[in-house]
């Protein structure tokens, strides 16, 4: 009896691991795919260079967040620009992937580069606290 709890218990912990790295692997190919299709599609001078750092996709697969890093560009004119051309990028994502649904996709500001610089400069100035070089 204590074998099939076991057995049971390590299934369902398969089927758990199985589903993250699915969404795993689907957020990677949703990420490969929009910053493909901004590069192709999306033209406007408010964009800067954009980096699509990740994907995060709802369990359901119904709605995306995507997280884009941006240089050369105030990130709120970047934020505009990509969210106006969300339906032509979903089309993009219908078309390479094979999903019962295409993820309804939001653009967002990733701050991980510049809490990462902060937290550099942060090091580099408690390192040398009288600011000498």
């Amino acid at each position: 009896m204590g074998s099939l709890a076991m057995t049971s218990e390590h299934s369902s912990d398969r089927l758990h691991k199985k589903g993250f790295r699915r969404h795993a692997r689907v957020g990677e190919a949703l990420r490969e795919v929009i910053a493909m299709a901004i590069e192709r599609y999306v033209d406007d001078r408010r964009l800067g260079l954009v980096t699509v750092t990740a994907v995060d996709a709802a369990p359901d697969l119904k709605t995306a967040r995507v997280l884009v890093s941006v240089l050369g560009a105030p990130i709120d004119g970047a934020l505009e620009v990509l969210n106006a051309a969300a339906p032509v990028l979903q089309r993009e994502i219908a078309r390479s992937l094979r999903m019962k649904q295409t993820p309804r996709i939001t653009f967002f500001g990733d701050a991980t580069p510049e809490r990462a610089d902060r937290i550099s400069r942060l090091l580099t100035s408690s390192d040398n606290p009288e600011g000498q070089a």
